[in-house]
């Protein structure tokens, strides 16, 4: 039992600095495939055409992340690409998966909050290239 992963022991980096208010963090690669038909074949097809991604970030708002990555590019206009760092690791065995994403964000809240309720701050983004550092 002590080899399943638990999130408790995740970290993230934004540029280098700790995510310490990190609460989750989500990053799908998704392969395009295209269908490809023939005549004379009953089933169909794929293609291989490349692939996309696409990530969140969400935090325990504990300072302005959203804000101030991108308050500023959006009205400018220079989307800059970012980094981000995982680690997750398992204290029994040692071992860590490690990756590395690189995208922009895509949306920030520039105002969300409500009465007797945690403020969180969710920040999705799209990943233009990433590398696995580590595998389990």
């Amino acid at each position: 039992m002590n080899k399943v992963l638990n999130g408790c022991n995740g970290r993230a980096w934004l540029e280098g600095l700790a995510i310490f208010s990190l609460e989750k963090i989500e990053v799908k690669i998704t392969g395009d495939f295209g269908e490809v038909n023939q005549c004379g074949e009953m089933g169909t097809e794929y293609t291989y055409n490349g692939w996309k991604g696409e990530g969140t970030v969400t935090v325990n708002k504990t300072e302005s992340l959203g804000i101030s990555k991108m308050a500023t590019s959006f009205k400018t206009g220079v989307i800059p690409i970012v980094k981000i760092i995982t680690k997750l690791e398992n204290k029994a065995t040692g071992k860590s998966e490690r990756a590395a994403v690189y995208g922009f964000f895509k949306e920030f809240n520039l105002i969300s909050f409500e009465a007797k309720a945690s403020v969180k701050e969710e920040l999705p983004f799209t990943v233009v290239d990433y590398e696995v550092i580590e595998t389990l």
